[in-house]
């Protein structure tokens, strides 16, 4: 592999570095593309291109799990590439175990250990003070979308939501489908947009200054990944959106874009979660919008559903705010 430096060993402390640090991920995927010889996906889309089989449609993500607080990659066609343990094979993974796998499809494995030298040292040439200015790194969080980045992105939104209110095939598979209303859809400034093979719901996401900030995009075609952020590194924080508190009865809480504009279609006041499941704590300017109102959160029905559903329920019990939980069948 070509060690830069030696290390006595490898610490508790050096192991949590690298699962609660975003950048050893994309590190780890890095290497895994020069590996096996796979093209990175646009550095413009959220997406990553699974380098463990072949990804015509970039289909997976790295994320953070928020119980344990390590970061994670995900094929999202489930292609099982988690092979370490071969009697349960899994298509999700740490930085460590992404940089194994890639070595063993080489045919020359490495330690556990010898990935997190890797790992820890590699982290080490790229961001030293001297190499910080230009990493090549496909990390998100690197990565700063110019002002002109951000101005295209908002024409596309306007762009987008021109064009599916012409469309009125797509305005019906919002309303049949969804129960999303035109009104809302023309409200929230909702748009449609083709792109690289691609169907996606486009959502004009602004900041707490009223700024536009990004297109969260919500897939239409299935495939995976069924959400991304345009342009890469414009998402700041975890915003909510669509918001209306319009109407009579609790506020809903709903882990989604596409749920809380349904519930606004029925003339209720709701709140989208972007950041969906993987968000169990609200930021002070939402926290300010509920208090002295009741909260309804939408669990789906799953166990992922359940659990986010009573943790943001205990999070918000915490800070004396009423919710109630409520669970939605097929």
């Amino acid at each position: 592999m070509g060690f830069n430096k030696r290390r006595q060993s490898i610490s508790e402390a050096d192991r949590n570095a690298i699962r609660s640090d975003r950048r050893f991920v994309e590190l780890a995927l890095d290497e895994a593309y020069r590996l096996l010889g796979v093209r990175p996906a646009d550095l413009s889309l959220e997406a990553r291109r699974c380098p463990f089989h072949g990804d015509d449609h970039p289909s997976g993500s790295v994320f953070t799990d928020y119980r344990s607080g390590t970061w994670l990659y995900k094929c999202h066609t489930e292609c099982g590439w988690n092979t370490l343990d071969p009697a349960k094979p899994g298509s999700t993974g740490d930085a460590i175990a992404v940089l194994r796998v890639a070595h063993a499809e080489t045919g020359q494995p490495i330690s556990f250990p010898e990935a997190c030298e890797w790992l820890l040292n590699e982290f080490e040439r790229r961001f030293s003070a001297a190499g910080s200015k230009s990493t090549g790194l496909t990390d998100n969080n690197a990565i700063t979308p110019s002002v002109e980045d951000i101005a295209a992105a908002k024409r596309q939104a306007i762009e987008a939501h021109e064009y599916l209110l012409s469309y009125q095939g797509l305005l019906d598979h919002l309303h049949d489908q969804r129960a999303i209303t035109k009104e809302v859809v023309d409200r929230f400034r909702v748009g449609y947009l083709e792109q690289s093979g691609r169907k996606w719901w486009v959502f004009p996401i602004y900041n707490d200054a009223g700024q536009f900030m990004a297109q969260k995009r919500h897939c239409v075609d299935g495939l995976a990944p069924k959400s991304q952020w345009y342009p890469r590194g414009a998402k700041l924080g975890n915003p909510v959106w669509p918001v209306s508190l319009e109407g009579e009865g609790p506020v809903w809480l709903c882990p989604g874009e596409l749920k809380a504009l349904a519930v606004i279609s029925l003339a209720l006041p709701a709140i989208g979660i972007t950041s969906g499941e993987k968000q169990v704590e609200l930021s002070p300017g939402v926290i300010s919008i509920l208090r002295g109102r009741s909260v309804a959160i939408a669990a789906d029905n799953d166990d992922t559903g359940r659990t986010w559903a009573r943790e943001m329920q205990q999070h918000l019990s915490a800070l004396g705010i009423e919710a109630r939980v409520v669970e939605f069948h097929a």
